[in-house]
């Protein structure tokens, strides 16, 4: 479901947008789910901090689980 809002940006940007025929709305949905991939991506690298440092730590010291079978 859709909802309307108000955004201000720069009147040259608009214009050159509408020039173009850019739809605008399109634009800011992509840009929205871009952002916030962002985001969250950053909030789960800070929720799973620890977990990944102890994660490589026991790698470093132990090795991967298929280190005595790969072949490269």
């Amino acid at each position: 479901m859709k909802a309307r809002t108000n955004v201000s940006i720069d009147k040259s940007l608009l214009e050159s947008a509408r020039l173009h025929k850019l739809i605008l709305s399109s634009l800011l949905e992509e840009a929205i789910k871009k952002q916030l991939r962002i985001v969250e991506e950053e909030e789960w690298k800070k929720k799973n901090s620890q977990n990944i440092s102890s994660y490589n730590n026991y790698i470093t010291k132990n090795g991967v689980f298929s280190d005595g079978v790969r072949l490269f």
